[in-house]
């Protein structure tokens, strides 16, 4: 298990997302074979769902990512929920499908924000930007612009650049 983790990090750090993620499958099957860690299976099929989204394949990332937010669910996990929710979305991209609002990306975005609670954090900032460009093409016009304008706030408030420069990019 350690073995096919490291290769999957090493592949991912030299960009190779298709071999990553033959080493994070190969990594989640030993875990199916052993006593489960839910941290850690969550923590592999997150990793999965972001390779496979790096090397452009959304609909199996989106596979990974959706049994990643089931894993977090199931245990409680909401640092995890929102890593899920935000890989659901697209990760660090805002491809959205055209005049369409995804349903099932709003609720676990929204179950995220809850479960994240009314702190400020980098990552509530990034799960608020992620939630206002999942609401672009939706008729709620005032709850997007609110939603992108909290995200923006809360990066500031944060001082976590990188989370600002995703809240920006969603208004």
């Amino acid at each position: 298990l350690a073995a096919f983790v490291r290769a999957g990090h090493q592949a991912t750090s030299q960009v190779a997302h298709e071999e990553a993620a033959f080493w994070y499958e190969r990594a989640v099957r030993t875990l199916d074979l052993t006593d489960d860690d839910p941290v850690l299976r969550c923590n592999l099929v997150l990793a999965l769902g972001e390779v496979r989204l790096r090397a452009g394949l959304p609909s199996e990332s989106r596979v990974a990512f959706t049994e990643a937010v089931s894993i977090a669910r199931r245990h409680g996990m909401t640092e995890q929920l929102a890593r899920a929710a935000l890989g659901m979305g697209g990760g660090q991209t805002f491809d959205i499908p055209a005049f369409a609002v995804d349903s099932e990306l709003l609720t676990v975005l929204d179950e995220s924000l809850t479960a994240l609670g009314p702190e400020d954090s980098g990552l509530r900032a990034r799960v608020l930007g992620r939630t206002a460009v999942a609401l672009y093409f939706s008729e709620d016009r005032e709850r997007r612009d609110a939603t992108a304008r909290q995200a923006v706030e809360v990066a500031r408030r944060v001082g976590d650049e990188g989370a600002l420069a995703y809240a920006l990019s969603a208004r």
